[in-house]
């Protein structure tokens, strides 16, 4: 049996896809060879991986059960590049994995100069920000959402975040909501959403079900369009108190505080217990120390 690594990083992307067009486009490869590489790894493996319905392709029953040992060879393999280049370099790795975009954007840019001494590594991994993750050590700290305590792995709470309505400040004396209320009490809005994967974006979903009919509600997966529709349409939208600390909308915006539960969501540093590196241990102590210096929960005020 003989395959190459980049044949199981195009069994994931066609996986994920479920079409050849989109996955070869996010592989900046033609579909012809992207097929190709597919029908060589079944030959090499001696099973079939995916089964034609209609346009898409799904993963047949073989294909499911190997999705996840291929994700997990791709995730070995960029761990050794890793630590191989900090080899080279004659430095530590201090590797992080973030579940949410806002600590993400919120810490890397402050945290990140106190590790010129060393490979400091953030990587935004949503979905692979597991326990099971940090335990295989394919990172050293989970800056994670509802992590449950367990005897192998040491918690500390990083930040509460905060969901926020941004409104238009020339709309705000016309606005059916006041800071403070349940976004079921938003009335006669036109809300634009930009959806990123994590688990705050998971529970603004769920938040939104709550949305009275008179909300129209209009979803973007694309930043760039999402920013140019709100410079075109004075829309309400939704920040968060970590976002709202490093990124500010175009024009005057109001920032309400959501009374739902589901408007927050607590983020933990998490680590392997007993772990002796002392890089993750300093990680966290200015992490949490950040935290507390800089994050203020937001009352109605202007950005």
């Amino acid at each position: 049996m003989h395959f190459e690594l980049r044949q199981l990083r195009h069994f994931v992307a066609v996986a994920e896809s479920e079409t050849l067009t989109s996955a070869a486009e996010r592989l900046f490869m033609t579909q012809s060879a992207l097929s190709m590489s597919i029908r060589r790894l079944e030959e090499s493996l001696g099973v079939r991986l995916f089964a034609r319905v209609g346009r898409r392709l799904l993963l047949t029953n073989e294909g499911e059960r190997l999705l996840e040992d291929a994700r997990a060879v791709l995730r070995s393999a960029e761990r050794l590049q890793s630590r191989a280049s900090a080899l080279r370099a004659g430095k530590s790795h201090l590797r992080i994995g973030f579940c949410d975009p806002g600590p993400y954007w919120y810490l890397v840019p402050k945290i990140a100069p106190y590790f010129s001494d060393c490979r400091f590594e953030p990587v935004l991994a949503c979905g692979e920000c597991t326990v099971e993750r940090l335990l295989d050590e394919s990172f050293d700290v989970l800056v994670a959402a509802d992590v449950a305590h367990r005897a192998d792995i040491e918690i500390e709470p990083f930040a509460v975040d905060r969901l926020l309505l941004s409104v238009p400040a020339e709309r705000i004396e016309q606005l059916r909501f006041a800071a403070g209320d349940r976004l079921s009490e938003l009335r006669d809005a036109e809300l634009f959403v930009l959806e990123v994967d994590g688990p705050l974006s998971e529970q603004s979903a769920q938040l939104r079900r709550t949305l009275a009919p008179s909300v129209n509600v209009k979803l973007f997966h694309d930043y760039f369009f999402f920013q140019q529709a709100l410079a075109e349409k004075p829309a309400l939208t939704f920040t968060t108190t970590l976002v709202s600390s490093y990124r500010h909308d175009e024009g005057e915006r109001m920032l309400l505080p959501i009374a739902d539960p589901l408007a927050a969501i607590r983020y933990d540093l998490v680590r392997r217990a007993g772990d002796q590196n002392s890089l993750a241990a300093r990680f966290c102590r200015l992490a949490r120390q950040l935290a507390a210096d800089e994050i203020h929960a937001p009352e109605r005020t202007k950005t």
